[in-house]
Formats: structure tokens, C-alpha cells, sequence
């Protein structure tokens, strides 16, 4: 072998030597970020004092949601699985995904797609970033940088309703009177970042869709994102969706559904060590 063969060698084990370092790095960064959001410590129990002030709706919301007595979780890990649309108009994939998730901090959505595909959808601290690699091993998408992280607040209001239980009055959440029993808003604040989620609510305050405006990186402005509730289920005192779908353009001729999923396990509270999705 030339010189130049030599050299040629040496510089694809250095690019592949940093991309085993750049992996492990990131696999360490998540699951950091993961225990960080898992040990959040509880805000103490529902009670009826805690609800008095709030305007109607939201008291109903908030009784439907949680029992009496319930511990107010500060976040939720969730097991689900379901399927996501690629591209815009593209095909439907098959995932199975575990998350960490909680509204006044961020999330961790460990994801597994089509059985080949592994990563994660991570927000914290004002940074959104997603990495997918193929196999857990090849990179195929890898996003970051203000636009995602703007985009990734965004989901992070939209899901807070799977953690009602950290969705009490205090720094970062606001109930808003929409001056109707059949809708309710809730004002997140968090990094810096504010959105509205609205809730759409039946005579029992059931929740049947949630709304927020939602930055959408492609389009470069906000844009509708909605979420449709097609069946809830209890876990212990929190009551949550289990099936639902979502997407963007909600409420307009440009909806598009991406996303569905079904909930197949939810804890509330912290957990001891990161879930990683079943593949």
C-alpha cells in the first residue's frame, strides 16, 4: 500500500473512531437528560383548595383527570406504540417508543421505527434536538439548532395533557377563562418560550382534542397542531388519553395527520432507572 493508500486508511479510522465517540456521547446526553426529568419530585396531592380558584372548566378538566388525593406527579413515563407518516404525504411506519415526560421541564421519546430505525426526540432547557440511526448505528436524521428547538417546545405543550398531574397552577402554568364550560386553556412557560394549549371538553370534562400553536421548522411560523382523543383509560388516580392522533394544519384544509399512537403503559411519578422501546 502507497503512501496515499496509507493516509486514505487513516483518515476513515479516525471519521469512524469520532462517530463512535460522537454516538456514545449523545447515548450519554440522553440518558443524563432522562434521569434528570425521571427524579423530579412530586408537588405534593390534589386537593379541593388546590382547585377553588381556577375557572370552571378547568376545575371540570382537572376532577375528570385526577382523583381525589391524587399524588401531583411532576412527570409521567409512558410506553407506547403506534405509527408516524413519513413526509408530508408519505407512508405510515410502525413504532414502539417509551418517554420521559414532563411539562415544565422537557422529555425524552426513545424511539424504535419499523424495527431497524433507533433514536431519540429529546427538549430541555431551551434545546430540542432528534437523531435517528439505523440500526442504532448509521445516522439518518440528525436535527438541532433554534428552529427545532422551537418546534420541540411546541410538543412538549401539546403532550402536557398526558401529565395532568403537573398541570396545577404555579411557575410556568396559567389557566385561562375562555368564558366557556366546553373549552379550557392552559398557559405554558417554559425557557422563555409561551403557547396556549386549549382543550376541547364533553359535558363530563372529558378532553376531546387539544390545540396549540405550534412553530413548525419547515414552514418557519406557527401553525395549528392538533391532538384528538379516541379513547382515555385510569391508571391508579390519573385518568389519560390512551389512543389518540395528531397533526399539523389542525382545524384547517391543510390538516394532515401524522401521528398515532396508543398508550400501553403510564407511571406517574419518578422512576429509578431510563426504558429503552421494545424493538
Amino acid at each position: 500500500m502507497g503512501r496515499s493508500g496509507r493516509l486514505v486508511t487513516a483518515a476513515v479510522g479516525l471519521a469512524a473512531g469520532g462517530a463512535v465517540l460522537a454516538r456514545a456521547a449523545e447515548r450519554r446526553r440522553v440518558e443524563r437528560l432522562w434521569g434528570e426529568i425521571a427524579s423530579l419530585p412530586p408537588a405534593g396531592v390534589l386537593s379541593e383548595a388546590s382547585l377553588r380558584d381556577l375557572p370552571h372548566a378547568a376545575r371540570r378538566y382537572l376532577s375528570h383527570a385526577l382523583a381525589p388525593g391524587a399524588p401531583l406527579a411532576a412527570q409521567a413515563t409512558l410506553v407506547m406504540a403506534g405509527s408516524l407518516r413519513l413526509g408530508r404525504r408519505g407512508p405510515w411506519a410502525p413504532f414502539r417508543a417509551t418517554e420521559v415526560l414532563a411539562p415544565r421541564l422537557g422529555f425524552v421519546w426513545r424511539v424504535s421505527l419499523c424495527g431497524l430505525l433507533r433514536g431519540a426526540d429529546t427538549y430541555a432547557h431551551g434545546d430540542g434536538r432528534v437523531r435517528v440511526a439505523l440500526l442504532g448505528v448509521v445516522p439518518v436524521v440528525r436535527a438541532a439548532g433554534p428552529q427545532v428547538s422551537r418546534a420541540a417546545f411546541g410538543r412538549l405543550v401539546a403532550e402536557s395533557l398526558l401529565v395532568p398531574t403537573a398541570l396545577l397552577p404555579g411557575p410556568g402554568v396559567e389557566w385561562i377563562d375562555l368564558g366557556s364550560d366546553a373549552a379550557a386553556g392552559v398557559a405554558l412557560d417554559v425557557d422563555g418560550w409561551s403557547a396556549t394549549l386549549t382543550l376541547r371538553l364533553d359535558p363530563d370534562g372529558r378532553p376531546l382534542e387539544a390545540v396549540v400553536e405550534r412553530w413548525q421548522a419547515a414552514e418557519g411560523r406557527l401553525v395549528p397542531f392538533g391532538v384528538r382523543i379516541h379513547e382515555e383509560r385510569r391508571w391508579g388516580p390519573v385518568t389519560i388519553p390512551r389512543r389518540l392522533s395528531a397533526g399539523w394544519g389542525y382545524g384547517t384544509g391543510a390538516y394532515v395527520e401524522s401521528f398515532r399512537a396508543t398508550i400501553l403503559d403510564a407511571t406517574f411519578g419518578p422512576t429509578p432507572t431510563p426504558q429503552r422501546p421494545a424493538s
